[in-house]
């Protein structure tokens, strides 16, 4: 193979597809539509996680009330709660007293914590898991240690912990089950897409063999144009795609209830190079498969 025959082949390829415009473009519009297909469902799996962990984070917190202890007991308090598993102890948060009072009075109305002493707010940890459904198990071992209140309530778990824990699993199992149907549905469009365009120019194909050239000499110039029509494909959907992504990360940034879109402006490298793989790889593996039913003549 040499740099004429590359040559000859990439120009077969260009001419082709101006002869052929019409089935060109219609193989450009349906590789499109089904390239659209599988970013839509991947940006629509991207931010459902995103949303799942906005809703982990927010509801993954245990607050710990304390006895009023000193600052050495506090500390064996923090370091005992740390040594449990599954506490994220590199966000664990301590609230003092006078902070729990600077906070009583942000949260609720003007009037009701006036002349309260700040000795009545017990100092407290909150302490983030990382899972949502060991939360009961992580809360019990907390009510263990010396230190912390003695009451069920000194010790604050959220009751729907597990529950959650099972939606976001259930929803991100579908959410996966989902994406891989549907890139195996935009696949199968795609080659049946080549196939059709492939048997439409069947004498082109019968012609070449009869004047003596070699599979891959005939295979050559469709598979270029496989990865033509792949290329082009590829690049609308990644732009109309960015497009899309641009415009949610905007609204994340403005908006603070839609903070879990802000992660949609970050996939797009990741999201791109999935699209160009994919659609290469089947216009070039289908166009090449797709010709072999027509060499043998």
């Amino acid at each position: 193979m040499n740099i004429n025959t590359i040559s000859y082949w990439i120009s077969e390829a260009a001419v082709s597809i101006v002869k052929n415009q019409k089935i060109f473009w219609s193989g450009v519009a349906i590789m499109t539509v089904a390239l659209f297909l599988i970013s839509f469902f991947f940006l629509a799996f991207d931010m459902g996680n995103s949303l799942i962990g906005v809703v982990e984070e927010s509801q993954g917190k245990i607050e710990v009330f304390l006895k009023d202890i000193d600052e050495t007991q506090t500390a064996a308090v923090r370091t005992k709660i740390e040594n449990i598993a599954g506490v994220n102890k590199e966000e664990m948060e301590y609230i003092s007293k006078e902070e729990a009072v600077i906070r009583a009075k942000e949260k609720l109305p003007a009037g009701i914590t006036e002349g309260v002493p700040a000795s009545i707010y017990p100092a407290s940890f909150i302490v983030p898991i990382f899972d949502l459904e060991a939360a009961k198990s992580i809360a019990n071992q907390i009510r263990e240690i010396e230190g912390v209140g003695d009451k069920e309530e000194d010790v604050q778990v959220n009751e729907n912990s597990e529950f959650i824990a099972k939606v976001a699993m259930t929803i991100q199992v579908l959410a996966i089950t989902i994406l891989i149907l549907t890139t195996v549905a935009g696949c199968f469009i795609m080659t049946n897409s080549i196939k059709l365009m492939i048997h439409s120019r069947r004498k082109e194909i019968f012609i070449m063999k009869y004047v003596g050239a070699t599979d891959t000499f005939t295979k050559a110039p469709f598979v270029i144009e496989g990865l033509v029509i792949a290329v082009i494909s590829a690049a609308i959907v990644i732009l109309f795609t960015s497009f899309i992504c641009n415009g949610l990360a905007n609204i994340a940034e403005s908006k603070a209830m839609f903070s879990f879109l802000s992660s949609t402006g970050n996939i797009m490298p990741q999201l791109s190079a999935t699209l160009l793989i994919i659609a290469a790889g089947i216009g070039t593996i289908g166009s090449s498969m797709s010709i072999n039913k027509y060499l043998d003549v």
